[in-house]
């Protein structure tokens, strides 16, 4: 906390009390400010950036293993305020950073079917959890900058008291500055859904059965004679998605039940690969109405995201078709 005791001599504001900030607030623009007190007996109390901010998160508390990092620098109150004044904006923001947090109410407006963990389940969240929370990604198109939600997976270091700390475990979908290892702090009241530690590992394994069989009524078939369960297939992810080993699929794909991307690998010339789910009417020879298969198909990275854009638009009906590629074989 500030020194009131301690006399400073400032060469442009003159005589006043130490104050104590981390060098990258003290000598930057838009770095964030975090303060150790909202003490109103304090009115400068130490403060740091954001990149501080996130080693302190990450362990809890300043400790020898991050407390280099703010390289403390002694100011004046008024350089203080200054400082504080130029440095006091949100991190992780679209502007600076290329990528910022999103809401639970944003996930709920693209999907009604969201149930967000208990406020119990939120305290219970332990090291080596993970949760689902809606980042913004900021990336250019012909029509210049645009913002992509995308929901993807931290995988929790601190359960803080309303607060979680953790890396990002998903691999965006969107080209931007934001990557798997990101240092991620969220609010309990943003988090979309939360896996414990036991079920936590499944991100990285086959998951539930490639293909499954929905259905309910019954057939005669017409070369056997006899009557079956009326079923339509389902997949779960595309063929590729399922091919792919855990830890790389872990370490490049990003998964949805609607929506899967796989990045490139490190120097590889080729892009994104994007796959969307769909439903394929199927029209069957013996019978007047037809089944419906839910499968993927794999699509240009640009109409990957024109998907996600018309996700809630009322008028997505009237969108042309596109092309697209199977991604399942049966």
């Amino acid at each position: 906390m500030s020194e009131p005791e301690t006399p400073i001599e400032c060469p442009r504001h003159g005589q006043s009390h130490v104050t104590f900030v981390c060098t990258h607030v003290a000598g930057g623009t838009q770095q964030g400010f975090h303060s150790s007190s909202s003490n109103p007996s304090d009115p400068r109390p130490d403060a740091w950036c954001y990149a501080c901010e996130l080693r302190r998160a990450v362990e809890g508390e300043w400790n020898e293993a991050n407390e280099a990092a703010p390289d403390v620098k002694v100011l004046c109150t008024a350089c203080y305020d200054e400082v504080r004044a130029r440095n006091d904006v949100p991190r992780p923001s679209l502007d600076i950073d290329g990528w910022e947090l999103g809401t639970l109410s944003q996930a709920l407006e693209a999907s009604s079917d969201i149930a967000p963990p208990s406020d119990e389940v939120l305290r219970r969240i332990s090291p080596g959890d993970v949760v689902k929370v809606v980042f913004g990604i900021l990336y250019n198109d012909e029509s210049g900058p645009r913002v992509q939600r995308e929901w993807m997976w931290v995988r929790i270091r601190r359960n803080d008291d309303g607060w979680l700390v953790g890396d990002l475990e998903s691999q965006p979908l969107t080209k931007g500055t934001l990557s798997p290892g990101q240092v991620v702090v969220c609010r309990y009241a943003d988090v979309m859904e939360r896996l414990a530690g036991e079920e936590a590992p499944a991100l990285a394994s086959p998951g539930p059965p490639r293909v499954r069989w929905v259905g309910g009524e019954t057939a005669r078939c017409s070369t056997c004679g006899k009557e079956h369960a009326w079923l339509e297939p389902s997949f779960w992810r595309p063929d590729d998605v399922f091919a792919m080993p855990a830890a790389d699929r872990s370490a490049r794909v990003f998964e949805t039940d609607d929506i899967c991307g796989i990045a490139p690998v490190s120097g590889a010339a080729t892009g994104h690969r994007c796959f969307v789910r769909c439903v394929l009417p199927v029209r069957l020879l013996d019978r007047d109405d037809q089944t419906q298969w839910g499968l993927w198909v794999e699509v240009p990275e640009a109409t990957a995201k024109r998907v996600t854009e018309l996700w809630t638009a009322s008028d997505q009906s009237s969108e042309p078709a596109f092309p697209a590629r199977m991604a399942n074989k049966e």
